[in-house]
């Protein structure tokens, strides 16, 4: 490996913590910008104001707001208030890296490899919305939709047929099994937010892709199931998101199936 490639390897890890760092921001603010809680606010609240600890509010100087570092120089816990430190935090920007790392050595400098940071980088995102709130914006799904309709239109991952045909039966498939799920048990077993990010993922890989990722989703939200069972069985409900599992399964099929 020369140096070109080490210095490429170390600046996408680099770039990529800190956009890591920044999801960890949208996760946090996203609840009051897409109205899922109050107060709701314009989508100026991810800018301002600056990160803060949540439980002194107390302003984070840049020196303990370096990706994965920080966390563990102050051994996961506030420098103000000695407060814990969510890990989440280190763990999404972990994650984020890794996603860049693996679509790199996938990719290379390609145009693929941007648009799956990118996508990775959404998924993520609106992963953690779901699990947290049960819920997964338009904004994010229909932003999906269209990246992936507008990159295929430039034959990037699939031919533009193939994408379309993805969206129309990622969307169907799941209503579809939704509806025949709420005649037989007469309650909903998920929401239309999980047939437009199948829908998404359709339109990115195609409808050729949509039974992998149905079956990577599934086995994800069976492992989701039982972590959850086991950890909180009283409060678990039979509730369990399954936006996740299908983000997960498209993550997985994106950079070990396609």
């Amino acid at each position: 490996m020369d140096n070109t490639n080490i210095l490429v390897i170390l600046i996408t890890i680099l770039i990529s913590l800190c956009l890591g760092s920044f999801v960890n921001v949208l996760i946090l603010r996203s609840p009051h910008i897409f109205k899922i809680k109050k107060p709701f606010k314009s989508w100026s609240y991810i800018l301002y104001p600056k990160s803060h600890c949540p439980k002194c509010l107390k302003k984070i100087s840049p020196l303990f707001n370096i990706p994965i570092l920080s966390f563990l120089l102050l051994k996961g816990k506030c420098f103000y208030c000695s407060k814990k430190i969510s890990i989440q935090y280190p763990l999404v920007e972990a994650v984020i890296g890794i996603l860049f790392a693996l679509s790199l050595l996938k990719f290379g400098l390609r145009l693929e490899f941007f648009i799956s940071c990118l996508v990775c980088l959404i998924l993520v995102w609106a992963s953690l919305i779901d699990f947290k709130f049960f819920i997964l914006p338009n904004e994010l799904t229909f932003s999906l939709i269209i990246i992936g309709l507008v990159v295929n239109f430039y034959d990037v991952f699939i031919i533009f047929n193939d994408s379309i045909m993805g969206a129309v039966a990622g969307y169907y498939s799941l209503w579809l099994i939704y509806k025949v799920h709420f005649l037989i048990k007469r309650r909903h077993g998920m929401g239309y937010g999980d047939f437009k990010l199948f829908s998404a993922l359709g339109a990115l890989f195609g409808w050729q892709a949509l039974p992998i990722i149905g079956i990577l989703g599934s086995m994800g939200g069976f492992l989701l199931f039982a972590f959850c069972y086991f950890k909180d069985k009283k409060s678990l409900n039979n509730m369990i998101p399954f936006g996740p599992c299908l983000s997960l399964g498209g993550i997985v099929y994106l950079l070990l199936f396609y």
